[in-house]
């Protein structure tokens, strides 16, 4: 079988293609990807679903873990649980400016790298219709997905 690899947002494509969450169809699943995809590997798990593993940290007490804990569900509850709230943020304030800090912000060792065409790759998918469920979709298939497979 196939390892499917993905940086950032890619990590959740690719995992949701190796369970199946590609297709509306779930025989299509059933009838495709059993026996291909030997696994996955996510580099720097994307829309911040990597820092959960925060609360597992040893350093945490338990009142800390308690508390993200609190702040995650919180988040989850509050966006992307909330699809007015995730569009509201995806349509009125996602900005190229933004993005573009927020780029320049992991471009660290060269921001200079940071130009309009990788900008506008993040700011038009943002903007299209349906974006908001989409990203609401595989954040939901990934927290599936750990808790089914006991993944983290």
């Amino acid at each position: 079988g196939v390892i499917l690899m993905g940086n950032s947002l890619g990590s959740l494509v690719a995992l949701a293609a190796a369970v199946g969450d590609h297709s509306d169809d779930s025989s299509d699943y059933a009838a495709h990807l059993p026996g291909k995809v030997a696994g996955v590997c996510m580099f720097n798990c994307g829309v911040g679903l990597n820092s959960r593993g925060i609360v597992d940290e040893p350093q945490w007490s338990p009142f800390q873990r308690f508390l993200f804990t609190l702040v995650l569900n919180t988040l989850d509850a509050m966006l992307f649980n909330n699809p007015p709230v995730l569009r509201y943020v995806l349509d009125d304030v996602v900005t190229p400016d933004l993005l573009r800090g927020a780029l320049r912000g992991l471009y660290t060792y060269d921001p200079s790298r940071v130009d309009d065409e990788l900008v506008m790759s993040f700011y038009h998918p943002a903007k299209e219709d349906g974006a908001a469920d989409a990203l609401r979709r595989k954040y939901a298939i990934f927290f599936i997905f750990v808790h089914r497979y006991d993944v983290i």
